[in-house]
């Protein structure tokens, strides 16, 4: 284009005859303001009108330019440019230096401000755009260092060491130290560094940082998905996290056992769905009863669910259980917790005077009869000190560990899960005392009607839990009409059974019979067991017929203690025996 002219001049368009344009957009792609600049050779050297201020300057004055456009306004500054834009061929032919020079001018104007941020986005100024580039560029590429910089550097979440991702050899030696949450936190820096690296075109350290994830980091992040995927779908894993635990079990102590066991319960269980913990002590029958609440079936075991996203990849698949397969997680996970807890509760009550420790597991679902919430106890146990410090709890299967603790456990190809509690949590007795041993004492043929009352009832306590009963005496004074109270931990057919024991020359009166009857209603049990050493009439047996009540006679109790004790007794009655009161 020929200077000073224009290939097409459009201040005569109806369009812009009365207004011109305010959007630089539109100036800078033709349209001119009436004001526009005008750049033209006078007397060999290049003038330009400046619309701002109507003056006229030579641009081979860089003072004279640079003043002029320090008072131009945004729109007079764009029609500057694009007129230097347009001319650039014929200045560059220019033998004036500073003119020649004058197009990549352009290049090097500040397109910070505002009023020239339309400028930067016009393709007709390209070179200007691409100087805004490179200096952006530039700043982005030493910002992506010193990103990729921080990245590289991490401190071992295992011992706080600072230490350089790059570096492989301090890299692999904290990951041998590291545990598992580690070891993500480890693999999560190093794939942000990575990216980094990749993103500031380091590629050797990208290449190493990418080696040592597909070697060291890759296989052990695929077994740990398969380990988070067992521990998401399965109610399971807490007797190895109890027995694996890193800190030790604080015994609680002995003066307030229900006190401190409540506080050490809580802090020594915090990793098993065990809440709403609550005990009570009978210090005289050395024995500790424990009620939980556990998760319902529909809480601790979902019928369908999803892989848990670890680092971007799905640990696992979608996958759904089927009715047989929900019963039998849930009462191996109930076992394995139960045995658990009762590791925790020994450990707790080592310093203490507890013998023996009924656990009742209780759990909130809904009855699926009516509707509403329902109580019920999921699982009970009753186990001794000695006999529980006797298993391998590191290699036991936790159903039959409890079956073979005869603890209450649902079948689990039962459609139900309530059983029976062994012992109930509101029928603890305070009149049960820790019974004698007879059995040691006595001669290897005692006549039983030499034995003191007290020592009759202890040889009958000692007798029934020989028989695999948890039996306990009751103090003479406030026995009630109870002389034993034992429980029967087999389901549906165990429970409560109270026990009287008659030393009697004569047949046992019925109105004995009737005594323990009503003994049995008002205990809430199960079953009442008389023991004498004479016999019954007939009346007692119609009156126990269909009745809860078992009726033991003097040859059936000598039968009873040489099978399950070894004991062969004899029923020898001196002449000089007074039965009390006949029981007519």
């Amino acid at each position: 284009m020929g200077v000073g002219r224009r290939k097409k001049d459009l201040t005569s368009t109806p369009l812009l005859t009365s207004r011109a344009p305010k959007d630089p957009l539109m100036l800078a792609r033709g349209y001119r303001s009436a004001n526009y600049s005008v750049l033209t050779p006078l007397g060999g050297r290049w003038c330009l009108f400046c619309a701002t201020c109507n003056g006229r300057y030579f641009l081979d004055s860089e003072a004279a330019r640079d003043e002029h456009w320090r008072h131009m306004n945004g729109l007079d500054r764009i029609s500057l440019l694009r007129e230097i834009h347009e001319s650039r061929e014929e200045l560059q032919e220019s033998t004036d230096e500073v003119i020649r020079d004058l197009p990549f001018w352009i290049d090097k104007i500040d397109l910070s401000g505002a009023q020239m941020a339309p400028f930067a986005e016009l393709d007709v100024f390209e070179p200007a755009q691409r100087a805004v580039r490179r200096e952006f560029q530039e700043r982005l590429d030493a910002m992506r260092s010193n990103i990729l910089h921080a990245a590289l550097r991490m401190d071992c979440p295992a011992c706080n060491s600072p230490f350089n991702l790059s570096n492989g050899d301090h890299l692999g030696e904290h990951w041998a130290h590291q545990n598992g949450s580690d070891r993500l936190h480890s693999v999560a820096q190093a794939l942000t560094a990575l990216n980094a690296a990749k993103a500031a075109k380091d590629w050797d350290c990208a290449e190493r940082l990418q080696h040592w994830l597909d070697v060291s980091a890759a296989p052990w992040l695929e077994s740990r998905r398969q380990v988070i995927w067992h521990e998401t779908t399965q109610f399971s894993g807490f007797l190895q996290n109890v027995l694996n635990r890193d800190r030790a079990i604080q015994p609680v102590d002995s003066s307030s056992v229900e006190n401190f066991l409540e506080q050490g319960w809580t802090t020594a269980a915090d990793t098993l769905p065990a809440t709403h913990f609550s005990c009570n002590y009978m210090s005289e029958a050395r024995m500790l009863l424990v009620s939980v609440t556990v998760p319902a079936r529909n809480v601790a075991l979902a019928s369908t669910f999803s892989p848990m996203v670890i680092l971007g990849a799905p640990a696992g698949r979608e996958g759904s259980r089927s009715e047989s397969a929900l019963r039998i997680a849930y009462v191996n996970g109930l076992a394995e917790l139960a045995l658990s807890a009762l590791f925790l509760l020994f450990e707790l009550t080592a310093n203490c005077n507890v013998e023996t420790i009924v656990l009742n597991c209780m759990s909130d679902s809904i009855d699926g009869a009516t509707g509403k919430t329902a109580r019920a106890c999921v699982l009970s146990v009753q186990t001794s000190r000695e006999e529980f410090a006797d298993l391998n709890l590191a290699h036991v299967d936790p159903t039959l560990c409890l079956r073979r603790l005869r603890a209450a456990v649902p079948r689990s190809n039962s459609e139900t899960t309530a059983v029976r509690p062994i012992v109930e949590f509101d029928k603890i007795d305070s009149r049960l005392i820790e019974a004698e041993n007879v059995l040691g004492l006595l001669d290897s043929r005692p006549n039983l009607m030499d034995l003191t009352p007290s020592e009759f009832e202890s040889l009958i306590q000692n007798l029934f839990s020989a028989m695999g009963l948890d039996t306990h005496q009751t103090q003479a004074s406030r026995d009630g009409g109870v002389d034993c109270i034992a429980y029967d931990s087999r389901p549906i057919f165990g429970g409560k059974i109270v026990i009287q024991a008659k030393r009697y020359k004569n047949i046992v009166g019925v109105s004995a019979v009737r005594d323990l009857y009503g003994t049995v209603l008002n205990e809430g049990a199960g079953k009442g067991i008389l023991v004498t050493t004479s016999g019954y009439g007939r009346a007692s047996y119609e009156f126990a017929r269909d009745k809860p009540l078992e009726l033991l006679e003097g040859s059936h109790l000598l039968h009873l203690l040489k099978e399950h004790t070894g004991l062969e007794a004899r029923i020898i009655v001196p002449d000089t025996w007074v039965d009390p009161a006949s029981d007519s």
